[in-house]
């Protein structure tokens, strides 16, 4: 049953996205909690290469990559990442070593105070 719901989901631009995005955010996380490790390093040799990974220092490179920029080019941002069936790599970096943020909930968390 839960494969015809994301058969359907596909069907609509933004949320099948959506849906994908939020899978991908979970096997990140499941990911994490299995190897005991952040993952921010199998992030980062996927994007920048195995050999050169090590020589990344995330922090810096979220940060950077999160600057203050101009409109245009955080309309783009926002609308790569709208679209995208898999999310932003920055955006999957500070969800894995910030897990407090909502970053990555599709809904949100649902925190002692909200209950």
């Amino acid at each position: 049953m839960e494969t015809l719901s994301v058969l359907w989901t596909n069907w609509v631009p933004v949320l099948g996205a959506t849906l994908s995005r939020s899978m991908e955010y979970s096997c990140d996380r499941v990911a994490q909690a299995l190897t005991g490790q952040t993952g921010a390093d199998a992030m980062m040799a996927g994007t920048v290469g195995r050999h050169l990974y090590r020589y990344v220092d995330v922090h810096d490179y979220v940060v950077n990559i999160r600057r203050d920029r101009g409109v245009l080019a955080k309309v783009a941002y926002a609308f790569v990442n709208l679209l995208a069936d898999h999310p932003v790599i920055d955006r999957r970096i500070t969800a894995l070593l910030c897990p407090s943020q909502s970053i990555g909930s599709l809904i949100g968390r649902i925190t002692s105070k909200q209950r």
